[in-house]
């Protein structure tokens, strides 16, 4: 049910807005681990045939943006505890006076999960 939820969401997207929020981890894996990231998602998007905008460009012209959300927990285990969040972030218009224009969900997907230590990437 999920991939047809997808689809119908993403039908006739041709362009959208990216945001990958900043990883909280030590700054020198954050630095790699948010651009292999992003690069991964854009790949995918661009695959799929839809252009990218950064965020504020995207807002401005009034397109949809996905936004991406990971959090990770390194653990005294021998673990890291992550958690997911993919959105796709839409205007729309509420129906009622004065009628208002905004951004909301209208799909979403995550999840949470560990890896080990030496697994990461």
């Amino acid at each position: 049910m999920e991939s047809a939820g997808i689809a119908h969401s993403l039908f006739g997207i041709r362009a959208l807005g990216l945001v990958i929020e900043r990883l909280a981890l030590q700054a020198q894996t954050t630095a790699s681990l948010h651009a292999q990231l992003h690069r991964l998602v854009q790949t995918r998007i661009q695959q799929s045939g839809i252009a990218i905008f950064p965020e504020q460009e995207a807002i401005d012209k009034g397109l949809p943006y996905l936004y991406v959300n990971v959090n990770i927990i390194k653990t005294y285990v021998g673990l890291y505890v992550f958690a997911t969040r993919v959105s796709l972030k839409q205007p729309v218009i509420l129906l009622r006076q004065p009628f208002d224009r905004l951004y909301t969900s209208t799909w979403e997907t995550g999840g949470v999960g560990t890896v080990g230590l030496n697994n990461l990437s």
